[in-house]
């Protein structure tokens, strides 16, 4: 009981802000797909966060993020191909830090009784409508893979081969390990 109310506690006081955030929830798998100009599955190159203009609190953060394209479901991108977000985050901004800083996303330590930042490996799952920069956004249905399914992989692989043109072969695998084996650089690493 008492693990209970301070998670409860936890989780109103520490995510207080994000309830300024208004939007409606992630579409189901097959929606997103088809609504989407491109989905891919994409690792962290680059990061960029500076103070959001005209913000003097601290508080408010604009991230860009450099991503080389891993594998692709729909769209024109390719694996090694570029692909650029920029979110705005901290503060009640539904947008969403591909570091989790400001933290966005929680484990708990059921132990302690406290919340930590989830540790990101630095792969996504990027569903992009439009052109670039594509924002992180707790509006969308782009997340870590961390947070992804086998379920979801899976129903990207069929509707990938659902919306193949007659006579192509597309890939019947889902990303592998080496999605997820290479480690990602850190928080400020700026590659060339």
């Amino acid at each position: 009981m008492r693990a209970a109310v301070s998670l409860l506690l936890v989780l109103l006081c520490g995510l207080s802000e994000a309830y300024a955030c208004s939007c409606s929830r992630p579409r189901a798998v097959a929606e997103a797909f088809k609504e989407s100009d491109d989905v891919f599955l994409a690792r962290i190159d680059t990061v960029d966060r500076v103070p959001t203009d005209g913000d003097t609190t601290g508080h408010y953060w604009t991230e860009t993020v450099r991503f080389v394209v891993l594998e692709a479901w729909k769209g024109d991108v390719r694996p090694g191909s570029i692909a650029t977000t920029r979110s705005r985050t901290g503060g009640g901004n539904c947008g969403e830090s591909a570091w989790n800083d400001p933290m966005w996303s929680a484990t708990l330590d059921v132990d302690a009784e406290t919340t930590r930042p989830t540790q990101f490996s630095g792969t996504w799952l990027i569903y992009r409508e439009g052109g670039e920069p594509h924002e992180l956004s707790h509006c969308g249905n782009s997340k870590p893979i961390e947070h992804v399914g086998e379920a979801e992989l899976a129903e990207l692989n069929r509707l990938r081969k659902d919306a193949a043109p007659e006579g192509a072969a597309p890939e019947d695998e889902p990303p592998g390990d080496e999605a997820q084996a290479q480690p990602a650089p850190s928080k400020g690493d700026q590659r060339g």
